[in-house]
């Protein structure tokens, strides 16, 4: 749960390529994410993705929604 976090789209990046069997991501009123994120790893085991009032570049979220063929909910 990295609600209200500060967390960058770098260190995000970094989270993400180790963390293949993440289920759920609450990036909710994150306001760091407005650069680019690049993932080398599918997330195929994300099924629900939390983004409310988070500043997500439109980019980053569709890095995550192409990585995350198995994504249930989608919450904006």
């Amino acid at each position: 749960n990295l609600n209200n976090s500060n967390i960058s789209a770098t260190a995000l990046q970094a989270l993400l390529s180790n963390a293949k069997n993440l289920k759920i991501l609450n990036l909710s009123d994150c306001k760091n994410l407005n650069s680019t994120l690049t993932l080398a790893n599918n997330l195929d085991a994300l099924e629900s993705l939390y983004l409310n009032s988070s500043n997500i570049s439109t980019a980053a979220l569709q890095t995550l929604l192409n990585k995350a063929k198995n994504l249930k909910t989608l919450h904006l």
